[in-house]
Formats: structure tokens, sequence, C-alpha cells
């Protein structure tokens, strides 16, 4: 890594969370290993909750963290002997409309990789079915973003993270009474946590259609990582996973769990993995 990069990236560590992975035992056999990894997103990409506590746990992040339990992808992309600058500048409640503003700070520290796991606060925040988010303005940010890091890093491997499976997430948590209480107290997504074991015809309507949103994204996702040879997406990995309670934060019900976030890092570095692009 050249000393301007490297000067670059430990001043962003002001403005960033900033850690040095350690070694994995599943290290990636990558022909060109990233100096520089940065995620883009929203709070699942901060750890937010991870360990039960009202912090921004980014130690747990599945993208950018160092936890040992998570093993996170930039872990797991360090080379042997070598350094990896892992950078978040995900934040907390973002929305696909944020990205371009966490894309202007990381695109400084020329990152080779760049992660981006948005658009769960942009179904979330949806106050009916006729507010639920419009794809194209969806990927049209995205799309963004991209642009924007590679306007001082026209080399970087973008990794597109499909929106998770927000129904599933319902049917977890609806049969625990301590989730059902953490989702009451916190008010978030009532698109889909709302009245959780309803199952009126009325309900069953709101999620479908909560379900069709969430595929239009995922398949924008999709179209944009088709279009272009240095943008992967995860094939929509993420959201097929099958979550347990456990995975779940004792904080809120909603966000990852430490294991929650050690799961998405699995899930999305074998998708990506398998789709050559670690080399």
């Amino acid at each position: 890594m050249n000393p301007v990069r490297r000067t670059i990236a430990l001043i962003a560590a002001a403005a960033a969370t900033l850690t040095v992975a350690a070694v994995p035992a599943n290290a990636a056999e990558a022909s060109d290993p990233p100096d520089v990894v940065v995620s883009l997103g929203d709070s699942i990409s901060r750890g937010f909750g991870a360990d039960g506590s009202l912090r921004l746990r980014s130690t747990y992040s599945w993208a950018t963290g160092t936890s040992a339990s998570v093993n996170p992808l930039a872990e797991r992309l360090r080379p042997d002997g070598g350094d990896v600058y892992a950078l978040t500048f995900a934040e907390l409640g973002a929305t696909a409309g944020d990205l371009h503003d966490q894309a202007a700070l990381a695109r400084w520290v020329r990152p080779d990789v760049a992660t981006v796991m948005i658009g769960a606060n942009d179904v979330c925040g949806a106050s009916g079915v006729d507010d639920l988010p419009d794809p194209a303005a969806y990927a049209a940010d995205v799309q963004d973003a991209i642009d924007v890091v590679r306007s001082t890093a026209p080399d970087v491997d973008v990794l597109l993270v499909s929106v998770p499976d927000l129904e599933r997430l319902r049917d977890v948590g609806k049969g625990d009474w301590r989730t059902r209480v953490r989702w009451a107290a916190w008010d978030h997504c009532s698109i889909v946590l709302g009245d959780p074991r309803s199952s009126s015809a009325a309900t069953q309507d709101r999620l479908a259609a909560v379900g069709e949103s969430i595929d239009g994204l995922n398949a924008e996702l999709e179209a944009i990582a088709a279009a272009d040879p240095q943008v992967w997406s995860d094939r929509g990995a993420v959201h097929a996973t099958s979550f347990s309670l456990g995975n779940l934060s004792t904080l809120d019900g909603f966000h990852p769990s430490v294991s929650g976030q050690a799961l998405i890092a699995q899930t999305v570095y074998d998708a990506a993995a398998a789709q050559g692009m670690f080399g």
C-alpha cells in the first residue's frame, strides 16, 4: 500500500471505524488481496445491538469488524503477513438516499473493496403499502454511490448484499413474547411487525406487498451487478438465509445478534467466493 493511501486511511479513522484485521482461519486466497475494505449501508453493517447493548458495536460488523466470533468479511480477505484497513461509513437509520454522502467520504480512502447493504429502512419507513420504496429510485441511489466511490477508486470491487427477508423476521419472532415486547417498545418497522400475531386478510395483503417490494429492490441489485463486471451481488443469499431467534439481538429483536452477524458474514463470503470475486 502506498504512503498516501495509508495516511488517508488513518485520517479517515477519526470519522469512521478503523480496524486492523487479524489473520482468519480461512482467509481468502485472493490473487490481489485488498488493502482497504469499506462498508456502506445502515445499522446492520455497524453492528448495532449485536451484543444486546444500546451501542454501535462496529467490532461485530459482518463486513468490517474484528470479532473472532463473527469472522467478518474484511478479516477473511486479509493476506498472510499483511494488513487490511477496514472502515465503515454505514449509519444508523440510513436509507438508500443516504448512500451518496457515505460514498463521498469513503472515496477518499480509495477502497479496493466496498460492500453495500441497504434497503431494510427504506421498507420499514413506509407508512403503508402505497409508500413502499420505488425500485428505480433505489437502484439510482445505489448506482450513484458506486459511481462516487469510483471517482477516486476506479478499480474498486463492489459487493451488493440483498435486503433481508423481513417477513421471515416476523415469523421467527412473533411466537416469543420477549421479542414482541421489544418490537412494541421500539415501534420499528410497523409495516411488518405491527400486530405480529394477526393473520387477517388485510395483514396478509400488507405482508405480500412488502415481500414484493423487497423482491423488487433485490432484483435491482442483481441487474446492477449483471451489467458491471466490477460489481458483484450475493445473488439473494442473505435474503434467503434461514435465520433463527438466536440470531436476533436481545436489545430490539430486529438487528442481528453476534451469531446473526456471523451468519451474514459467512453467507456473503460464500456467495461472493462462489462467483470468483476473491480470485
